[in-house]
């Protein structure tokens, strides 16, 4: 340990205990000064992009913790620690599964025949030649390449991802669990459906829930499902059930027994199912219709014909055909969130805004699961949320100082991406007092980054863009924008209403949203959004529920 009196080692000069050794008021350092107020504000802009973009990567859990140690990269995944030469998070997870499985488990499966070998050692080898394909096609001075996203490739670093999400979320008390977990996906008669449970968690795990997880053996007996989630925020629990058709070579595939079965089950808290559909051949139309609609109409016939005592649940259907097509971008992926007797979350029912807008309210767990699904579709490929590829030190940033093309200097101001050009046009504030607006071109991982966080690219948090996908999203924009007002200022905006009189004491929430409401509904009526596809209209009406199961 340095002694407070020798020089301090980050080379200001100073002694240690007056440098980064000073035990007392960061103010009363000697030779300190506070930051000014435009330095904190931008200090506190950059910790609020960070946390936005690592959010927007890594989901709402625990993030990834990881630090350089003598030019090694240090991975902490929940108790554990693991060091390599990783440069991209894709390459700890390769070594982490390799990890998890044991690798004495994979030298025996490489002596089995091909035909016999396990799933997971035939993904790897197809994603090896795919490698070293495109690493003979594209390779940078740095040693970096890209490759399609192949069946291989993806249901590889998924099935890492997932396995690195639970260990690095899970409890002391949970590591039976996880356990017998792993060794199921060693069986390859009991992969398909432990593959699926581990998705399954993962989804769970990036929308923040945490996740209890129950006694294999109870859940070899029957009695039990994969796990407990929990919403942080609201608290509610949700028993969770995994279900996977493994494929029985029917023309017709079968999934509602797989419901019945989950739901015959005793369940303490609210019902939430996975059921994985594991589809041979996997569409799904341009339209939005293919595989959810069928699955959307199988589930309403059973909500009509099925046992009265069945209780209701949420179902997430998904389907996930990558081991199928393993070098090939596999078509016919995605997942679809519904009701079993709740009457809610019907995909092609019509739905009210203001039925929406208390859905939302009421069920919080659920929207919160749905709006991960949407955007924490991706494998974080950074440790650190930054963007691969891209040179921070001379990419384009709000605030900062840049020399243009005709030796102008000018700080950069605002600035929009034009996707088809390639490029990005800026307001730059110049030395000279003028404001110009120069157009830069984009690298190709520039373009891929803005394309994965439009939001955080130029440096600060922008309000999220593009077209309005319905009523809901045009009311959370107009919300946004005018949560600032003051009630005078929305009593002055309403003064055409029939009803002013009436609404003249209500508070300055419930005015903003009436007048939310009332500016939605006049879009809807001019047609601003797009109508229904004509295979949702065609869709089996849901059966109209009695009190007891709404």
């Amino acid at each position: 340990m340095p002694l407070r009196n020798s020089p301090c080692r980050c080379g200001s000069g100073q002694r240690l205990k007056h440098c980064c050794g000073w035990l007392g008021d960061p103010a009363e350092r000697p030779g300190a000064s506070l930051p000014s107020p435009e330095e904190l504000d931008a200090l506190t802009t950059a910790r609020r992009v960070e946390i936005f973009r690592q959010q927007r990567q890594q989901g709402r859990g625990r993030p990834i913790i990881s630090f350089e140690l003598n030019g090694a990269r240090v991975v902490i995944v929940g108790a554990r620690a693991f060091q390599g030469r990783w440069v991209f998070f894709f390459d700890f997870l390769t070594d982490y599964i390799k990890n998890v499985l044991g690798r004495s488990w994979g030298e025996n499966e490489q002596r089995e025949a091909a035909n016999a070998q396990h799933p997971v050692m035939r993904w790897a080898e197809h994603l090896q030649r795919q490698m070293e394909r495109a690493k003979a096609q594209e390779t940078s001075r740095d040693g970096l390449f890209s490759m399609p996203a192949t069946g291989a490739a993806t249901a590889w670093f998924e099935l890492a991802y997932d396995l690195y999400l639970i260990h690095h979320h899970a409890r002391e008390e949970d590591q039976d669990a996880i356990n017998a977990l792993v060794a199921r996906l060693r069986l390859a008669p009991e992969f398909l459906g432990a593959r699926h449970e581990a998705r399954a968690a993962g989804l769970l795990l990036r929308a923040g829930f945490e996740v209890s997880w129950q006694e294999s053996v109870g859940r070899r007996h029957g009695g039990q499902g994969e796990f407990t989630a929990v919403h942080p925020k609201t608290g509610n629990r949700f028993w969770v059930e995994c279900k996977c058709r493994q494929g029985s070579g029917r023309k017709t595939p079968r999934f509602t027994h797989l419901i019945t079965n989950a739901l015959s089950k005793h369940a303490e808290h609210e019902r939430l199912l996975f059921i994985e559909l594991n589809l041979p051949e996997p569409q799904i139309a341009r339209d939005g219709s293919g595989w959810p609609a069928w699955v959307a109409s199988r589930l309403r016939h059973l909500e009509a014909t099925a046992d009265a005592a069945l209780p209701r649940a949420h179902v997430v259907f998904s389907n996930y055909p990558h081991h199928r097509s393993l070098e090939a971008q596999g078509d016919g992926t995605g997942i679809v969130l519904e009701g079993f007797r709740t009457g809610m979350y019907g995909l092609g029912q019509p739905i009210t805004l203001e039925s929406a807008i208390e859905r939302r309210r009421s069920h919080p767990e659920l929207e919160a699961l749905w709006s991960s699904i949407e955007v924490h579709g991706h494998i974080p490929p950074t440790f650190d949320a930054s963007f691969p590829g891209v040179d921070e030190a001379n990419r384009l940033l709000i605030g900062r100082e840049y020399q243009l093309d005709d030796d102008a200097i000018g700080t950069l101001e605002s600035a929009v991406v034009d996707e088809g050009a390639g490029t990005a046009s800026g307001i730059f504030y110049l030395t000279s007092g003028e404001r110009m607006i120069y157009e830069v071109p984009l690298s190709e991982a520039e373009m891929h980054a803005w394309r994965r966080d439009p939001q955080t690219f130029f440096g600060q948090l922008a309000p999220p863009g593009g077209p309005m996908r319905g009523p809901l999203d045009a009311y959370d924009f107009f919300a946004t924008s005018m949560e600032t007002l003051s009630r005078q200022d929305l009593l002055s905006a309403m003064q055409g209403r029939p009803d002013i009189e009436e609404i003249r004491h209500l508070p300055q929430p419930a005015l903003l949203h009436l007048h939310v409401l009332g500016l939605v509904s006049s879009l809807d009526q001019r047609g601003s959004f797009p109508s229904p596809p004509e295979w949702a209209r065609r869709m089996r009406p849901r059966r109209k529920l009695g009190p007891s199961q709404d």
